[in-house]
């Protein structure tokens, strides 16, 4: 009995809630004092992969299903982002913000994780199924289908 309980800790520990908030700024905030993030995802969802999700402090500001980009307004900072999906490991990414400037972040497929996925699906808890990088955001133009304000 213990190690059914065990082993149940263990596969919930990874669960986190999938719904998608805006993220809030102060009504005193000038436009000139917001960053703007533009996240791309690199291609669509292999097989095995679920939802992508993107926030910071289990609070998700997207969610893809798809190849696409998404554009959010935060607040300038250090921020440590988190990129994860259902039943995966997280990936961390930490950003610095400016005011009145734009940071692209890429988002990509874990293609270390395709063992893991298809050989013993209980090791994808283990590793994360996506990452991301901040790019230069000419780089993000040429790519994506749509953009989206704070979805």
């Amino acid at each position: 009995m213990k190690v059914i309980y065990i082993v149940a800790l263990f596969l919930l520990a990874g669960c986190q809630s999938t719904k998608i908030v805006t993220p809030k700024l102060p009504d005193t905030v000038k436009e000139s004092d917001i960053s703007k993030v533009v996240l791309f995802m690199e291609s669509n969802l292999k097989i095995g992969e679920s939802r992508v999700y993107f926030g910071e402090k289990e609070k998700n500001y997207a969610s893809f299903a798809k190849a696409g980009k998404k554009a959010l307004k935060l607040l300038p900072g250090e921020y440590k982002f988190e990129i994860w999906s259902q039943g995966s490991a997280t990936h961390h990414l930490e950003a610095v913000l400016e005011s009145n400037k734009t940071t692209c972040i890429r988002i990509f497929s874990n293609t270390t994780n395709l063992a893991g996925k298809f050989v013993v699906p209980l090791l994808r808890n283990l590793t994360s199924t996506h990452e991301a990088e901040v790019v230069d955001c000419p780089q993000i133009d040429e790519h994506g289908e749509d953009s989206v304000e704070n979805s």
